[in-house]
């Protein structure tokens, strides 16, 4: 059944969207690759302590999603969306192949050259998929969906190849793997440039200009591009996420506030309620993420993790969240598919409700599992598994959405500029991931039943009080359907 739904739903897309998906897929494993491997590498191999750890991948994440600022002005303005995406990749595939070299200094200017590639990359792919649907909008939250779920194959692979080569050859070498990955990407997205050509984005800043104006004016973009690497290198070494999240903060106010000021009526609506959606995505993420930090040890250090006398790596747990995200998103896909052409679809918050109440049991399963290792010394792998099942639940009704609902509502010409403030929103959740980790972090040595118990007893408390948070953000969603109903859009526009 899930095969022939696969199959239907893979009928149903234009044939750009597949050299989409695949360029995609590969970013997402290069991503995975580091989100799953970049803690357990600082801390095993460099010695580092659990909250400088958290610190760096708190700033990587910052960064991977705040550089789409630049990184959009600067697609929508000189490079298009084509040029931004093959140079993004090519920079990705670049700071991947730096991060084989075991030095930390060398891991940081790796990190940085990743963080400006997805500047340019991340922002220029969902407008181009957008382009693809804009005759065909009742397949919009589906094609997102399933392009989410697709690309997912990427986020699957990636902790299993990765955490096998990081522990049996080093963990260095895994890096490896995702330039490879992201190369190949890059190939498959150049040679298929002929499917995209309807739905490619040209830069604004065209038009008569001399070759004088056009030498400065590039010179200026790449010198930019130049400088913003040794930015990232000091905000990464020097672990600046507190300024990086004021900043970023401050940034998405103001340019949505400038975006509400210049607006019609109707677009200020519209921003109204994109603005809903950034705020749930940055709740919802920051509590994801720390799939990457505290959950990535919590599992390392407590889960047991020996399943018929093999040890089953770390790393590995972290597929689990793609894989059951494979296996629900068609039917999940295919079911808004048919609300919306029964006209019986959910509005966005009820499905952001449905998102952050998915997400907030999965960290209560946690906290039974932390509660189980007060007892019996460690705890079952199965918590993890039920756990990272519920999750890409939560994920599947948030993030594609609010993706979604950005590029169908933002307004004709800064469809880029509005990706890249959602982008920037996940900037500020990657700081929040690492202020809630370090409320999980352990600073001593679990070489004691006593010292494992107040482990899992830090980790209970963080984990109870994540949950708590989401279910009272699932309630303020379902309060507040009625008003973002009869003040801000009609029905037909709440169902992007």
């Amino acid at each position: 059944m899930l095969l022939n739904l696969l199959r239907s739903r893979l009928r149903q897309n234009p044939p750009g969207f597949y050299v989409v998906l695949y360029t995609e897929m590969w970013e997402l494993f290069g991503r995975f690759g580091i989100t799953a491997l970049l803690v357990l590498y600082l801390t095993h191999t460099f010695n580092i302590a659990d909250s400088h750890a958290f610190s760096v991948y708190s700033t990587f994440m910052a960064l991977i999603f705040g550089t789409p600022i630049v990184g959009g002005y600067l697609a929508d303005r000189y490079f298009g969306s084509r040029v931004a995406i093959i140079l993004g990749a090519s920079l990705m595939t670049i700071g991947n192949a730096l991060m084989v070299l075991p030095a930390p200094d060398v891991v940081y200017i790796g990190l940085a050259i990743v963080t400006v590639g997805y500047g340019l990359f991340l922002p220029s792919l969902p407008p181009l998929l957008s382009a693809m649907y804009k005759n065909n909008e009742h397949k919009r939250d589906a094609g997102f969906t399933f392009y989410y779920l697709g690309k997912n194959v990427g986020a699957l692979l990636a902790p299993i190849a990765c955490g096998f080569v990081g522990e049996h050859f080093g963990w260095n070498y895994a890096f490896i793997l995702s330039s490879v990955g992201m190369a190949s990407g890059l190939l498959v997205f150049i040679l298929g440039q002929k499917h995209l050509q309807a739905f490619f984005r040209m830069p604004s800043a065209t038009g008569q200009v001399t070759p004088h104006k056009r030498f400065k004016s590039k010179t200026l973009v790449y010198g930019l591009l130049a400088c913003m690497v040794p930015v990232c290198y000091v905000m990464l070494y020097k672990n600046l996420d507190t300024s990086l999240m004021v900043v970023s903060f401050a940034v998405v106010l103001l340019m949505m506030a400038r975006l509400l000021i210049k607006g019609t009526q109707a677009e200020r609506k519209n921003l109204l309620l994109i603005l809903i959606g950034i705020i749930g995505v940055i709740v919802f993420e920051a509590m994801l993420n720390m799939g990457g930090t505290t959950l990535n040890l919590f599992i390392q250090r407590i889960i047991d993790r020996k399943v018929m006398g093999t040890t089953i790596p770390t790393s590995a747990f972290y597929a689990l969240d793609p894989i059951f995200m494979l296996i629900i998103g068609p039917f999940l896909a295919t079911l808004w598919v048919n609300l919306s052409k029964q006209k019986r679809s959910p509005l966005v918050t009820d499905k952001f409700a449905l998102g952050m109440a998915m997400l907030g049991l999965g960290f209560l399963i946690f906290v039974f599992a932390a509660k189980s290792a007060l007892v019996h010394g460690h705890a079952s792998p199965f918590f993890v598994v039920v756990a990272y099942f519920v999750f890409p639940m939560g994920e599947l009704c948030m993030v594609p959405i609010s993706l979604a609902l950005v590029t169908k509502l933002a307004p004709r010409g800064k469809e880029t500029l509005l990706v890249s403030i959602w982008m920037l929103s996940n900037a500020v959740a990657g700081f929040l991931t690492g202020v809630l980790s370090k409320y999980g972090q352990i600073s001593f040595k679990l070489d004691s039943q006593a010292a494992i118990f107040k482990a899992c007893h830090i980790y209970e408390t963080l984990f109870l009080n994540s949950a708590i948070a989401l279910f009272a953000f699932a309630g303020i969603f379902v309060v507040s359907r009625n008003v973002v109903r009869r003040y801000l859009l009609n029905n037909e526009e709440l169902n992007p």
